[in-house]
C-alpha cells in the first residue's frame, strides 16, 4: 500500500511540474468539426422532430429556428459555410488586429437549424458548441452537423484537476462529440430512417 501510495504521488508531481512550465498559462483551444449526412426512408418533418427531440434531450440548452420548405424542393440540398456575419464592417477591422476571423457556421436554406450548448463540463473550462442544420431536398433530408469544442487551461483548482486528470487518462470531454453524433443517428434509425455519413471536416 505504501508503494502505491509512493507512486501516486511521484506521478502526480511528474504531471503537475509538466502543468507548472506550459498549463498553467491561461489557454484558450477551439477544435471544430462539420460531419454530414443522408437520410432516407423518413419523411422531412418525422426526421425533423426527431433530431430536435434529441438535442432537447442531451444539451444542456438548445434553441430551436424553423422556416418553410421551398416549392418545389431543389434537386440537391444545401451545406454549411463557415462566414463571418461582421465582414465589411467596423466589427471585422477589430477582429483582424485582435487576431480573430469570427467565422460562424452559415446554414443557407436549411428548413431547420438547432444552436445548442453542451455545458456538462463547464466547471473544468470544456464546452461544445453545436449547430445542426437540416435541408429538405427531392431526394431526402440532408443535415450536418458543426461542432466546436472550447477547451480552457490555466491556473485555478478545477482546472488544474482536470489537467492532472487529463494528462493520466489522455483524454478530454471532446470524446462525447462522438458519442452525441452516435445519439442523433441512433434515433433516426429507432424512427425508421436510413442515415448515410457522406463526410467529415476537422479543423
Amino acid at each position: 500500500m505504501r508503494r502505491v501510495a509512493i507512486l501516486s504521488a511521484a506521478l502526480a508531481a511528474t504531471v503537475l511540474a509538466g502543468c507548472a512550465t506550459s498549463s498553467l498559462t491561461p489557454t484558450v483551444e477551439t477544435r471544430q468539426s462539420i460531419v454530414s449526412y443522408d437520410i432516407q426512408g423518413l419523411a422531412y418533418q418525422g426526421a425533423a422532430e426527431r433530431i430536435v427531440a434529441t438535442h432537447r434531450e442531451v444539451m444542456s440548452s438548445a434553441r430551436i429556428e424553423r422556416t418553410f420548405a421551398p416549392d418545389p424542393l431543389p434537386a440537391s440540398p444545401g451545406q454549411i459555410r463557415m462566414d463571418n456575419p461582421f465582414a465589411g464592417t467596423s466589427m471585422a477591422g477589430m477582429a483582424r488586429m485582435g487576431g480573430s476571423q469570427f467565422l460562424m457556421p452559415q446554414c443557407d436554406g436549411a428548413q431547420l437549424v438547432i444552436t445548442a450548448d453542451d455545458r456538462s463540463f463547464g466547471r473544468y473550462g470544456e464546452t461544445t458548441r453545436y449547430t445542426s442544420c437540416v435541408w429538405a431536398y427531392a431526394e431526402g433530408v440532408h443535415l450536418e452537423v458543426y461542432s466546436a469544442f472550447r477547451q480552457r487551461s490555466g491556473a485555478s483548482a478545477d482546472l488544474i484537476g482536470r489537467q492532472v486528470a487529463q494528462a493520466v487518462l489522455n483524454r478530454d470531454s471532446s470524446e462525447f462529440i462522438a458519442r452525441t453524433h452516435e445519439r442523433i443517428v441512433g434515433d433516426l434509425v429507432s424512427a425508421g430512417a436510413r442515415v448515410e455519413q457522406l463526410s467529415t471536416r476537422e479543423s
